[in-house]
């Protein structure tokens, strides 16, 4: 039979668009959301083995899943103490070095590289394979330079003692601020900066600031990702950076643990030229966990900061503020602003002022349950009455306005074994009744209302209800 009408070949009469669209899906894995996360990744994560697999089927797999498997790279550039796991990430790293290598055209098929720094808790062992691997890092920021995505994560640094002896971890200040100006001189398609940071290695603002200084107003990064500043900085680095407001290319600002006070923020804020988006978040773990922050945020602050970029702001995130109530936030005024995402910890339910969160243009209103300290679960008690009568004040608010509100979005994954008294309990009522009559009430001005999947049946709920 003619290797054409073979149907063991089929696949293969296929061109190349689509067959890549088959092997591209065969070698993902599913992509997994958290919360408001609904965004369709640029890039999904990648099944390897069954990517090496599809490889060494054929020369013509090989040609299109090769680019699927060297996408996303990973370096772990150092650990410490011999245990399994980070020999096994320093033997990884070090072949993947070796083949990069030897074969430069691999280079340009990484769209997404993360270089990570880890303490494992041990001391030091001067002979472990797994220390001090930044060279291959640098060596990647500048092979790799069709990157989009870089993310540089540092997980305590600097120097520890344990046992009595000395650890010495990378990256200090300097390594990372060398590590983002390798970036930004070699990756001229680089869209995303991810920088995760927390406890002895977070970040200080102005290494930040002298990484990026090199950035032209025409470069391509877009999205500055921060989590752990420290309280590093002073008046004169804010002056500095404000004399440089409206000259980055960036319009994506994502906070998170930002330890620093408003001088800093809003500096920080005036940087780019046109902001479009703007998350901010202080979890209630980091004011334990990290550095205290020099300003207890709250959403009349941070008002206030964005005011500097009202005509541009497309999207507002703020959350797990720690600082409770709508005073001093007033959104009405923001006429680009198209989705306001705001944490039901941060609102609080006094409806007083609710009417301040209807910006003429805003189409997506989304409210998070997640509760500040995140190590306490959700509760099916935490959509109540209140909840129901504030989000009910909010939609009539919208309706009497006659803005642009096309949907509501309520993020509520309760768990079914959170601490309830039985008389909480047996007042209950289901919650996502309560969303559903909501949703009947407002669905005739044109406003749908969606929540998550329930996550406790009708069922489970009346028996626990009904149960002992």
């Amino acid at each position: 039979m003619a290797l054409g009408q073979s149907p063991t070949t089929a696949i293969l009469r296929l061109p190349d668009e689509l067959l890549a669209s088959v092997l591209q899906e065969s070698v993902h894995v599913e992509y997994k959301f958290w919360r408001d996360d609904d965004s369709e990744p640029f890039l999904k994560p990648c099944d390897a083995a069954t990517a090496r697999a599809l490889i060494s089927t054929c020369r013509r797999f090989q040609r299109l899943v090769t680019p699927l498997l060297y996408a996303h790279i990973e370096v772990r550039c150092n650990g410490a103490g011999r245990g399994e796991r980070e020999v096994a990430n320093a033997r990884r790293t070090r072949l993947l070095h070796r083949t990069f290598r030897t074969n430069t055209s691999l280079w340009m098929h990484c769209r997404r590289l993360e270089i990570g720094f880890s303490y494992g808790g041990k001391p030091l062992d001067r002979e472990s394979p797994v220390q001090n691997l930044m060279y291959i890092a640098c060596d990647c920021l500048n092979w790799l330079t069709n990157t989009i995505d870089l993310r540089i994560i540092a997980l305590p640094s600097g120097l520890l003692e344990e046992d009595g002896l000395t650890t010495v971890l990378l990256p200090t200040g300097d390594d990372l601020c060398y590590l983002i100006r390798l970036a930004t001189d070699n990756l001229p398609h680089l869209r995303h900066l991810d920088l995760h940071t927390c406890n002895e290695a977070m970040l200080a603002l102005p290494t930040v600031i002298a990484g990026l200084s090199g950035l032209k107003p025409n470069a391509c990064l877009r999205t500055l990702d921060l989590s752990g500043i420290t309280h590093i900085g002073t008046d004169d680095d804010w002056k500095l950076l404000r004399a440089q407001a409206g000259t980055s290319p960036l319009s994506v600002l994502k906070l998170r643990n930002f330890t620093q006070g408003v001088q800093a923020l809003e500096a920080l804020v005036l940087w780019p030229a046109k902001l479009t988006s703007f998350e901010f978040s202080m979890p209630f773990s980091d004011h334990y966990s990290g550095e205290g922050p020099l300003t207890r945020y709250n959403l009349g602050v941070l008002q206030q900061v964005l005011l500097h970029q009202k005509n541009h702001i497309c999207y507002i995130g703020l959350q797990e503020l720690v600082n409770q109530g709508l005073y001093g936030f007033d959104v009405t005024d923001f006429h680009s602003l198209k989705t306001l995402t705001l944490g039901h910890d941060t609102t609080g339910t006094d409806s007083s002022s609710i009417a301040n969160l209807v910006a003429p243009n805003c189409e997506v209103f989304c409210w998070d349950m997640v509760l500040e300290d995140q190590q306490c679960p959700e509760k099916l008690g935490s959509f109540n009455q209140p909840e129901e009568d504030w989000l009910r004040a909010f939609a009539q608010a919208a309706i009497a306005r006659k803005s642009a509100l096309r949907h509501i979005k309520v993020l509520y994954y309760p768990e079914s074994d959170a601490y309830l008294t039985e008389e909480a309990l047996k007042s209950l009522e289901y919650p996502w009744d309560r969303m559903d009559r909501l949703a009947q009430e407002i669905q005739p001005y044109g406003i749908h209302l969606s929540y998550s999947a329930p996550n406790i049946s009708r069922g489970e709920f009346d028996e626990m209800v009904s149960g002992p």
